[in-house]
């Protein structure tokens, strides 16, 4: 605006000077007026043009500042923006150097691993080589310690038959009425009796010896090896669960580390707390009557003063019939596992459990009895208990999913009465008592106590070769029944079941020719003594015309078998019989041996009911018998139930549980059915008001 006033003020002049001259040029008035006026006129246009301008002005200069900030904060911007660049920029070499770094690591890692796993290989193979070698030369030396053994024993057998041969010619077999060639050419061995050879169990074995542990250390470290998956402890749902705080170089620098997944460990324990309910209420009496009562106590709570949970009833039970511990033992984990609010019950409760068990299982023991009758087969055994002082029977019934024990006592047909076994008409499984036998349409033996006693036989008679080619002939025959299973057949077919048959009776053939060559009459005699369960098969193995009549004796009688051997010893010719009487047994019931191949699901063996009858031996042993027959029964009835529960693949205990929670209301409606009867026999009393 400056700039502009000097040139206006000379135009102003200029404008003053031309109307001097016009009024003095003499003008009229009038015209110097309205040059006044125009002249007001373009004062007026000049100072609003003038305030136009200043105000364009001062809105520029405005324009201008703001277009200066906004530079000076995007210039700002730009140097915060390079800043930030130069920093991710160094970040970014930080990270690439950082994972150049862990990649090389790894790559050294990885080398390192396969230098390891090639050296583990060479080493697995040098030591594999090396156990090579040593079973290489064990085999070796046990080849040439069996070749000696066997060019003993074939000596002994060549010396033998030359004295035999040499006592032949010279005639000396005929001398003192024995039988030619009887005695003389068998070697007859001491009995032996233990687990392998008879009912016996392992631990009763006389001198059994010392299990030794032959497995070389490996030297490898306990767990998975490389190359194999890891089988850690079960996890378990936690109870409580304790998040810890991150380390202390997380908390000190937590730019230096990144979360990369959770870890977790687990510390289980268990505890017995003792919870006591306690029901308080008040009790009233009729001032009218006398009579008394009390607040309602809920259905649950029994009628005595202090009632235990089915929970106590049902742990005390489990730890009594299923793991064997004697009520006084029971007794004493209760009190030292609830210390402070110590748990105290009495032994006569403790007995009294089973009993209260066996009351409320009638109807389970019932429909396991159904469900037997009505199996395709049923075990059937039968094992001693020592009760009140006396020996009595326990009767075994069983299958693969149910159990039933019977306390009886005696053996014979009487134990069998009242039993599912009575009128069964499936297939027995048994040994050979006569008792089991007869029960059932059909009856299975059991092979594996015949595969004892044929051990048994072996060992006795050591030159008699029948024995161990009829237990190995069975041994066979069952092992072909179980891959038939695993492949799903049903049955042996005819064809194969002929060949087998065939095979059976060949080793008992090759029985009959060994006993008929070194015992001709002491085996005859015992064929006379079985000729009515003979006679079936009597043309069959070719021994018809040797229970025709009583052989020896002259008169027609048959000597006594100590008459026969008097020089042999006792227990030797007993062992001797026993295992005549097995050759004749597996002669007389060869359809019970063989019954299996017909049917694939009729088990071969009673290992199922001996399973069983180890439970009640075990059982016996720590609990010193039973005292009476009547808690005797209550056990049976327990075992059965429970014995049946684990055989479904279901809880025992949470079984117990259950029956135990059907008691208190029992017991209510027993005493509610006691009090309507005491009503209703006052009722019939006369002259009671």
């Amino acid at each position: 605006m400056a700039c502009h006033a000097p040139c206006i003020y000379k135009r102003d002049a200029a404008r003053l000077e031309r109307r001097v001259e016009i009024l003095e040029s003499g003008l009229g008035l009038e015209k110097l007026k309205q040059a006044v006026e125009v002249e007001k006129r373009g004062r007026l246009n000049a100072v609003n043009d003038r305030d136009r301008l200043k105000q364009r002005l001062e809105e520029r200069e405005e324009a201008v500042r703001k277009l200066k900030e906004t530079i000076e904060y995007y210039k700002d911007r730009l140097v915060w923006a390079e800043e930030a660049a130069e920093k991710e920029k160094a970040s970014s070499d930080e990270r690439i150097r950082s994972l150049k770094k862990q990649a090389g690591q790894l790559k050294k890692a990885l080398s390192d691993a396969q230098w390891r796993l090639e050296k583990v290989r060479k080493d697995l193979a040098k030591q594999h080589e090396k156990e090579l070698k040593q079973q290489k030369a064990s085999y070796e030396a046990r080849i040439m310690e069996m070749e000696g053994k066997y060019q003993a024993e074939l000596a002994e057998k060549d010396k033998r038959i030359r004295l035999l041969t040499e006592h032949l010619q010279e005639g000396v077999s005929g001398k003192d009425g024995k039988n030619p060639g009887e005695g003389k050419t068998i070697t007859i061995e001491k009995p032996k009796t233990d687990s392998t050879t008879s009912s016996i169990p392992p631990g009763q074995d006389p001198n059994h010896p010392t299990i030794t542990n032959n497995r070389t250390p490996s030297g490898r470290k306990p767990g998975a090896q490389d190359g194999h998956e890891a089988h850690p402890r079960k996890a378990y749902q936690p109870t409580t669960v304790i998040v810890l705080p991150p380390p202390r170089e997380v908390l000190e620098h937590p730019d230096d580390y990144y979360a990369i997944g959770p870890i977790s460990k687990q510390v289980v324990s268990v505890r017995l707390v003792v919870e006591v309910t306690e029901y308080q209420g008040m009790k009233y009496r009729n001032h009218k009557t006398r009579e008394i009562i009390h607040s309602e106590f809920p259905e649950d709570v029994g009628h005595l003063e202090v009632n235990y949970d089915p929970s106590i009833d049902a742990l005390a039970t489990y730890l009594h019939s299923v793991c064997n511990v004697p009520y006084n033992k029971i007794q004493e984990l209760l009190r030292e596992a609830t210390e402070g609010n110590s748990l105290d019950i009495s032994t006569g409760k403790l007995a009294d459990l089973e009993k209260k068990f066996s009351g409320l299982t009638g109807e389970e023991r019932a429909d396991i009895a159904e469900r037997l009758f009505r199996g395709r087969s049923m075990n059937i055994d039968g094992t001693g208990a020592r009760v009140d002082g006396r020996q009595r029977q326990v009767l075994i019934m069983c299958n693969k999913e149910n159990v039933l024990f019977r306390m009886t006592g005696c053996k014979g047909e009487k134990a069998v009465e009242g039993t599912p076994a009575e009128e069964y008409q499936g297939v027995t499984i048994s040994d050979s008592e006569t008792t089991f036998t007869r029960l059932g349409g059909k009856n299975q033996r059991c092979n594996i106590h015949e595969s004892r006693y044929l051990k048994r036989a072996s060992l006795n008679t050591p030159d008699l070769t029948w024995s161990s080619r009829m237990r190995e002939f069975l041994q066979r025959i069952q092992h072909e029944r179980n891959v038939g299973l695993e492949q799903g057949k049903r049955c042996m077919p005819v064809r194969e079941r002929k060949k087998t048959s065939s095979e059976y009776d060949s080793c008992l053939i090759l029985g009959i020719s060994e006993y008929r060559e070194h015992f001709p009459e002491l085996f005859r005699n015992h064929l006379v003594r079985s000729k009515a369960r003979l006679e079936t098969c009597a043309e069959r193995y070719g021994i018809d015309t040797d229970i025709a009549s009583p052989a020896g004796g002259g008169a027609g009688k048959m000597r006594k078998d100590c008459e026969i051997y008097p020089e042999m010893p006792a227990d030797a010719l007993n062992a001797l019989i026993k295992d005549i009487n097995l050759l004749i047994r597996l002669m007389a019931d060869k359809e019970h041996y063989l019954l299996f191949l017909e049917d694939y699901s009729i088990p071969p063996h009673n290992n199922d009911a001996e399973k069983c009858a180890r439970t009640v031996k075990t059982h016996l042993k720590p609990n010193g018998g039973m005292r009476s027959e009547e808690y005797a029964g209550y056990y049976a009835d327990t075992a059965s139930v429970l014995e049946t529960e684990h055989r479904q693949g279901k809880s025992r205990l949470v079984k117990l549980g259950e029956v135990f929670g059907r008691s208190v209301k029992a017991i209510k409606e027993k005493m509610a059915e006691g009090c309507k009867k005491q009503k209703a026999l006052e009722a019939t009393i006369p002259g009671e008001a």
